[in-house]
Protein backbone atom coordinates (compact mmCIF):
# COMPACT_ATOMS: atom_id res chain seq x y z
CA UNK A 1 0.00 0.00 0.00
CA UNK A 2 1.45 3.53 -0.73
CA UNK A 3 -0.57 6.74 0.01
CA UNK A 4 -4.45 6.69 0.97
CA UNK A 5 -6.81 9.38 0.40
CA UNK A 6 -9.12 9.23 3.48
CA UNK A 7 -11.68 12.47 2.13
CA UNK A 8 -10.20 14.98 5.13
CA UNK A 9 -7.03 12.88 5.73
CA UNK A 10 -4.10 11.90 3.46
CA UNK A 11 -2.07 9.04 4.67
CA UNK A 12 1.30 8.80 3.12
CA UNK A 13 3.07 5.66 3.96
CA UNK A 14 6.16 6.00 6.37
CA UNK A 15 9.24 6.87 4.59
CA UNK A 16 12.37 7.27 6.57
CA UNK A 17 14.59 8.94 4.36
CA UNK A 18 11.80 11.99 4.47
CA UNK A 19 12.67 14.57 7.25
CA UNK A 20 8.94 15.27 7.77
CA UNK A 21 7.92 11.76 8.35
CA UNK A 22 11.16 11.01 11.14
CA UNK A 23 10.59 13.99 13.02
CA UNK A 24 7.27 13.66 13.47
CA UNK A 25 8.04 9.55 14.49
CA UNK A 26 10.90 11.81 17.11
CA UNK A 27 8.58 14.05 18.32
CA UNK A 28 5.97 11.69 19.12
CA UNK A 29 8.88 9.33 20.74
CA UNK A 30 9.68 12.45 22.83
CA UNK A 31 6.29 12.42 24.54
CA UNK A 32 5.74 10.57 27.65
CA UNK A 33 1.91 9.29 26.97
CA UNK A 34 2.95 8.19 23.60
CA UNK A 35 6.28 6.12 25.22
CA UNK A 36 3.94 4.88 27.98
CA UNK A 37 1.06 3.40 25.78
CA UNK A 38 2.73 2.73 22.40
CA UNK A 39 6.88 2.30 23.25
CA UNK A 40 9.35 3.03 21.29
CA UNK A 41 8.31 3.90 17.93
CA UNK A 42 11.01 3.33 15.84
CA UNK A 43 10.94 -0.15 17.11
CA UNK A 44 7.31 -0.58 16.02
CA UNK A 45 8.05 0.88 12.41
CA UNK A 46 11.05 -1.93 12.20
CA UNK A 47 8.70 -4.60 13.25
CA UNK A 48 5.77 -3.25 11.33
CA UNK A 49 8.14 -3.09 8.27
CA UNK A 50 9.59 -7.04 8.68
CA UNK A 51 6.14 -8.27 8.96
CA UNK A 52 4.80 -6.35 5.71
CA UNK A 53 7.33 -8.96 4.06
CA UNK A 54 5.39 -11.95 5.21
CA UNK A 55 1.50 -10.57 5.13
CA UNK A 56 1.81 -7.52 2.40
CA UNK A 57 -0.59 -5.94 5.42
CA UNK A 58 1.20 -4.30 7.87
CA UNK A 59 1.99 -0.11 7.45
CA UNK A 60 2.78 2.43 9.62
CA UNK A 61 1.48 5.96 7.90
CA UNK A 62 2.49 9.68 8.57
CA UNK A 63 -1.28 11.12 9.06
CA UNK A 64 -2.34 14.63 7.24
CA UNK A 65 -4.66 16.79 8.28
CA UNK A 66 -5.36 20.26 5.84
CA UNK A 67 -1.34 19.73 4.55
CA UNK A 68 0.15 19.38 8.79
CA UNK A 69 1.31 16.42 9.28
CA UNK A 70 -0.83 15.65 12.77
CA UNK A 71 0.30 11.92 13.93
CA UNK A 72 0.74 8.43 13.13
CA UNK A 73 -1.80 5.76 12.09
CA UNK A 74 -0.60 1.84 11.81
CA UNK A 75 -2.42 -1.56 11.16
CA UNK A 76 -0.51 -5.14 11.67
CA UNK A 77 -1.55 -8.20 11.48
CA UNK A 78 -0.43 -9.88 15.28
CA UNK A 79 -1.93 -13.01 15.77
CA UNK A 80 -4.23 -12.64 12.38
CA UNK A 81 -6.22 -9.92 14.14
CA UNK A 82 -5.45 -6.95 12.11
CA UNK A 83 -4.37 -4.30 15.24
CA UNK A 84 -4.53 -0.15 14.34
CA UNK A 85 -2.09 1.62 16.48
CA UNK A 86 -1.79 5.31 16.41
CA UNK A 87 -0.81 9.13 17.94
CA UNK A 88 -1.63 12.60 17.35
CA UNK A 89 1.05 15.42 18.20
CA UNK A 90 0.38 17.06 21.32
CA UNK A 91 -1.50 20.05 19.10
CA UNK A 92 -3.91 17.85 17.47
CA UNK A 93 -5.52 16.02 20.80
CA UNK A 94 -8.36 17.00 22.04
CA UNK A 95 -9.95 18.28 19.01
CA UNK A 96 -11.71 15.13 17.91
CA UNK A 97 -8.99 14.52 14.87
CA UNK A 98 -8.39 11.62 16.29
CA UNK A 99 -11.96 9.93 16.41
CA UNK A 100 -12.41 11.21 13.14
CA UNK A 101 -8.98 9.76 11.65
CA UNK A 102 -9.96 6.11 13.57
CA UNK A 103 -13.24 6.20 11.95
CA UNK A 104 -12.10 6.85 8.06
CA UNK A 105 -9.10 4.28 8.83
CA UNK A 106 -11.41 1.76 10.08
CA UNK A 107 -13.89 2.29 7.52
CA UNK A 108 -10.81 2.45 4.74
CA UNK A 109 -9.57 -1.01 6.18
CA UNK A 110 -13.03 -2.77 6.32
CA UNK A 111 -14.01 -1.55 2.22
CA UNK A 112 -9.80 -2.21 1.47
CA UNK A 113 -9.00 -5.42 3.07
CA UNK A 114 -12.79 -6.90 3.48
CA UNK A 115 -11.69 -7.31 7.24
CA UNK A 116 -14.79 -8.69 9.23
CA UNK A 117 -13.33 -7.91 12.42
CA UNK A 118 -10.64 -5.21 13.20
CA UNK A 119 -9.00 -4.16 17.10
CA UNK A 120 -7.14 -1.76 19.60
CA UNK A 121 -5.17 -2.37 22.57
CA UNK A 122 -6.14 0.42 24.60
CA UNK A 123 -4.21 0.51 28.03
CA UNK A 124 -6.21 0.16 31.19
CA UNK A 125 -5.54 3.70 32.29
CA UNK A 126 -5.66 5.22 29.01
CA UNK A 127 -9.71 6.85 29.56
CA UNK A 128 -8.98 9.05 26.64
CA UNK A 129 -8.20 6.37 24.45
CA UNK A 130 -11.04 4.28 25.52
CA UNK A 131 -13.61 7.20 25.02
CA UNK A 132 -12.04 7.51 21.71
CA UNK A 133 -12.67 3.58 20.53
CA UNK A 134 -16.12 4.13 21.58
CA UNK A 135 -17.24 7.50 19.93
CA UNK A 136 -16.03 5.25 16.49
CA UNK A 137 -18.00 2.35 17.57
CA UNK A 138 -15.56 0.00 19.34
CA UNK A 139 -16.64 -1.94 21.99
CA UNK A 140 -14.51 -3.32 24.80
CA UNK A 141 -13.94 -7.04 24.47
CA UNK A 142 -11.67 -8.21 27.42
CA UNK A 143 -8.23 -6.47 28.61
CA UNK A 144 -7.00 -3.80 26.82
CA UNK A 145 -8.93 -5.52 23.53
CA UNK A 146 -11.44 -3.31 21.75
CA UNK A 147 -12.91 -4.44 18.56
CA UNK A 148 -15.28 -3.46 15.94
CA UNK A 149 -17.13 -5.82 13.61
CA UNK A 150 -18.68 -4.75 10.18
Amino acid sequence: MNNVDLNIFELEAFNANKRTHVACIEELNQDPKVKKYLGNLFYMIDRINRRREDNFVDQIYIAYFHDKIIGFISISIIDDMPLISSALLKEYRGESIGGLLLQNFTYYLQDYYKFKEIYLQIKDDNKVGQSVAEFVGYEHVSGENYSIKR
